[in-house]
């Protein structure tokens, strides 16, 4: 592992066989997700066409807990101080909540600056174009959203969803999403939905050297432990998959991940990768297993390729 990842720092590649049948990446369930999310989201049926294995045993879907137990605010936003074992409803044996915002985000914030920043009122306005986000009550942010490393700022929004029902607390992150062979990315929002993030995830996804992926895999994932290998295989199929949040340019492989990644973890699990055309490119990931809100759980993974200009690029 890379020494200077922060926690340890963590799609198939294209046309690659089925995954091992031991691999829990079950596909074709019912989603947990309302059918009519952002533009762009991922559906069950564009999902990891690699399957392989059963799913988990139960996905359940219980409320979201209380944001307020066992956090405290740091920077502007707000994390867990106890490792995160409440976020995300771990306790109700599913991934913490998340929504991954891609799509329209660089149309809210100048990247001609030096500093990418989004406003509160803007960012408020791409919240409420997000389709799993109700109209009833109009969201709401505490403060202006800058893309430095450990960004986020709090703000309530309400949903209308099962299990996800009324108006929620939200940290919203500061993140990157892959943008062709551009070192620098493209601006996008993760956005922890009821519990707050746990510290190590929060400097995980919000390491403006990191580009994040991720896609929905089927409503029972994430309900039994991923063993190191095939949390390998996951991130893979994940990063190289072109029906995803965001898409890479270039396939990569995944050598080696540092262990297993637990049912319902609040904790993102490093890997080591590199790019499937040049083994001598390598790169730190980290991953974590998440339920995409307007789709379905899947992997959310970090990949450290900020400073790598060109790197990803065959040609």
């Amino acid at each position: 592992m890379g020494e200077t990842r922060i926690a340890g720092v963590g799609r198939a590649a294209r046309g690659i066989a089925t995954i091992a049948a031991g691999a829990v990446l079950a596909l074709g369930v019912a989603g947990c997700g309302t059918g009519d999310g952002q533009g762009g989201a991922p559906t069950t049926e564009e999902k990891v066409t690699e399957s392989a294995g059963e799913g988990g045993s139960d996905g359940g879907t219980g409320g979201v807990t209380d944001p307020d137990a066992g956090s405290e605010d740091t920077q502007e936003g707000t994390v867990s101080d106890d490792g995160g074992e409440a976020a995300g409803g771990a306790g109700a044996g599913r991934p913490p909540a998340v929504l991954y915002v891609v799509d329209g985000v660089d149309d809210a914030v100048d990247t001609s600056q030096a500093q990418w920043t989004l406003s509160g009122d803007d960012l408020a306005t791409v919240l409420a174009g997000q389709g799993v986000i109700s109209d009833r009550t109009a969201p709401s942010c505490s403060g202006d959203l800058a893309f430095t490393d450990g960004s986020s700022v709090n703000c309530k929004a309400s949903f209308d969803m099962e299990g996800l029902d009324g108006e929620q607390d939200l940290t919203v992150m500061a993140v990157r999403a892959p943008s062709g062979f551009d070192a620098t990315g493209a601006p996008a929002l993760l956005i922890s939905i009821g519990a707050a993030p746990s510290q190590e995830a929060l400097e995980v996804f919000t390491d403006q050297d990191n580009h994040l992926v991720g896609i929905g895999q089927g409503s029972m994932f994430g309900t039994d432990e991923l063993s190191a290998e095939e949390l390998a295989q996951g991130i893979q199929a994940t990063a190289n998959n072109d029906a995803g949040y965001a898409v890479l340019d270039a396939p990569i492989v995944v050598t080696e991940c540092e262990g297993p990644l637990p049912a319902a973890s609040t904790e993102p699990v490093g890997c080591d990768a590199s790019w499937e055309h040049d083994s001598g490119a390598e790169f730190d990931v980290e991953a974590m297993g998440v339920w995409f809100v307007d789709s379905d759980p899947g992997l959310l993974v970090a990949l450290e390729i900020g400073d790598q200009a060109g790197a990803g690029d065959e040609g």
